[in-house]
């Protein structure tokens, strides 16, 4: 068994003479001493700290000094009741008033001794060693002859002139000292060997995991070598919201291709001190192969309020009454309205009042394909809560909205999971022209939202502008701070065709192209003048001599020209599934 490395800071010679004279009889130890008092004693005891000492052993103040500094145990070496009795009787001997000076550790002891004694002496506590010379001044003046106490203290009184006595630690005192420091090191090292195995078990557990303390930092982490700061960053993002809810909780969070599946929980050590335990686990999706599919925590909903209600839209007082009914229903809400009123804006908001600290899975209709829905359903399994955002559906093949009826219509589904779906259409229209699935329909349609266009909200346009105007003097370094009333008229008249998306385009283009703090009606008259505007009355197709395929062919290509080549709105305008414009499309290469 290897021998214990134990280094003695001895405050005066005598004491290292008595610890070498011991020395022989414990051979468990590999001693080493070193006489040092106070901040000599720190100073020697980090530099034989860093060549590997086990144990350090002091005494008094010294050893209370060494143990802020080094972080290996440090062993205080105490004065018996037999040295107090020892010495007090010493001083006895002397003639003239004796008192003993020094830290609380000396003379908290040597109380009930002269009580026991019922000894004469006087006893002083100083807090500092800055106080010692006046105390020292004071006890002069009052005719005390004879001082005990510590090094520090002897050296000192005599100096004065006093007849100075050192507090001796006797044989019994370091024998102690010896046997404490002994049963620290076996405990300690139970412990460390407890901890490697530990590290051992956790090192091989088939599980990554972090456990942060409350300023981010990692205490202990097992996590991928190439991704480990980019996860640790993303979890002490996180850990805020786990130190906030002792509940245990689950969340979703993509990195580059790979999507991370987390459990996370607070934990505490025996001081009740609390950290923040994450487990994560790898989901078999890679994300660079799969469209239409997104992940997302956002703490806090976007500013729905504002952006897309207005400050104080009357047209719109009963969305945030349906939200709260709806979400505590445990049902799955649908959104309803025309392209850009904010039915994104409004999914995210009723995310957060629903299922606030579950992340957000988004499957986007437009892009996803069967794949995305394999993936989205591998997700959901390893993530028994998140929300699920399903923007536009009715833009999948009809295979793929049976397979996603299919994942919906699994036992509990809406019990663990916060489902919000967004149309552009109602259902009913959309299943009569053969876009959406009756069974899909229904089970979406039932409880619904309606965001009316931005044509149906004359009123909300002032504070609607405002607001983008704001975003848009940010953006652009702009100091625009009005519209005249004239300019805001013909905003109101205009035909939207995709709301409040264009209105936030053409604010911008309006403050970028102001040359003074106010929006004038002339260059919103030559902006709006340059937005397409779908009701315009356009040219006549003729149709002499062309086939009914030609002129299906023509209308196709027309309506994707206005639609700036956007299949979701082409398909949407037309009534024909997305497939059948491409195929149309090829027809014309």
């Amino acid at each position: 068994m290897s021998r214990i490395k134990m280094t003695v800071i001895a405050p005066y010679e005598g004491l290292k003479g008595l610890v070498l004279t011991l020395s022989g009889q414990y051979p468990q130890f590999d001693i080493q001493v070193v006489v040092a008092n106070l901040w000599q004693g720190v100073q020697a005891a980090e530099a034989l700290h860093v060549s590997g000492a086990d144990i350090i052993l002091s005494r008094g103040g010294t050893a209370e000094l060494i143990e802020r500094h080094v972080s290996v145990p440090v062993i205080s070496i105490d004065i018996s009741g037999y040295d107090y009795i020892r010495m007090i009787t010493l001083a006895s001997g002397f003639s003239g008033k004796s008192a003993m000076v020094g830290f609380r550790s000396i003379t908290e002891g040597a109380q009930s001794i002269k009580k026991l004694m019922d000894n004469p002496i006087d006893i002083f506590t100083i807090a500092d060693s800055e106080e010692l010379s006046a105390l020292l001044d004071r006890l002069k003046r009052e005719n005390y002859q004879v001082i005990l106490g510590d090094v520090v203290t002897s050296e000192e009184a005599h100096k004065m002139g006093f007849t100075s006595v050192l507090l001796t630690s006797g044989e019994e005192s370091v024998r102690k000292a010896f046997s404490e420091a002994e049963r620290v090191y076996r405990y300690l090292q139970k412990v460390r060997l407890d901890n490697i195995l530990e590290k051992q078990v956790l090192a091989n557990v088939p599980m990554y995991y972090a456990v942060l303390d409350r300023d981010g930092g990692a205490l202990f982490q097992k996590l991928p070598a190439d991704q480990s700061d980019a996860i640790l960053k993303r979890l002490a993002d996180e850990a805020g919201n786990v130190f906030q809810n002792e509940s245990k909780r689950q969340s979703l969070f993509q990195l580059d291709d790979k999507v991370w599946s987390i459990s996370e929980n607070q934990i505490r050590d025996g001081n009740g001190r609390t950290y923040a335990a994450f487990y994560l686990s790898l989901c078999p999706v890679e994300m660079k192969t799969v469209p239409g599919l997104a992940i997302s925590s956002p703490k806090t909903p976007s500013d729905f309020s504002i952006s897309t209600f207005g400050r104080n839209s009357n047209y719109l007082k009963g969305t945030y009454e349906k939200v709260k009914e709806y979400t505590g229903l445990h049902v799955p809400v649908l959104i309803v309205g025309e392209i850009g009123t904010g039915k994104d804006a409004l999914a995210e908001l009723i995310r957060f009042v629903g299922a606030e600290a579950s992340p957000f899975l988004t499957l986007d209709g437009e892009t996803a394909n069967s794949a995305s829905l394999m993936n989205f359903q591998k997700i959901l399994r390893t993530n028994d809560s998140a929300a699920v955002y399903l923007r536009q559906p009715c833009l999948l093949s009809l295979d793929n909205q049976r397979l996603l009826l299919s994942i919906l219509s699994d036992p509990g589904f809406f019990e663990r999971h916060l489902v919000v779906s967004s149309f552009c259409e109602l259902p009913e229209s959309l299943v009569s022209s053969d876009r959406l699935l009756e069974a899909l329909g229904r089970l979406l349609g039932k409880y619904r939202i309606r965001l009316p266009s931005l044509r149906e909200r004359p009123g909300d346009m002032r504070d609607l502008v405002s607001n983008y105007m704001n975003e848009a003097n940010f953006q652009f370094g702009k100091q625009v701070v009005a519209i005249e009333d004239e300019a805001l008229r013909l905003l109101v008249k205009f035909n939207w065709t995709t709301n409040l998306e264009q209105l936030r385009r053409v604010t911008d283009q309006l403050v970028l192209l102001a040359d003074e703090p106010t929006i004038r009606s002339g260059v919103v008259a030559r902006v709006l003048g340059e937005e397409s505007d779908l009701n315009q009355p356009r040219e006549d197709i003729p149709i002499a001599g062309k086939s009914l395929d030609d002129l299906v062919d023509e209308i196709i290509q027309r309506v994707i020209r206005e639609e700036k080549g956007n299949m979701a709105r082409v398909s949407s305008r037309l009534g024909i599934s997305r497939s059948t414009v491409w195929r149309h499309m090829k027809k014309q290469k």
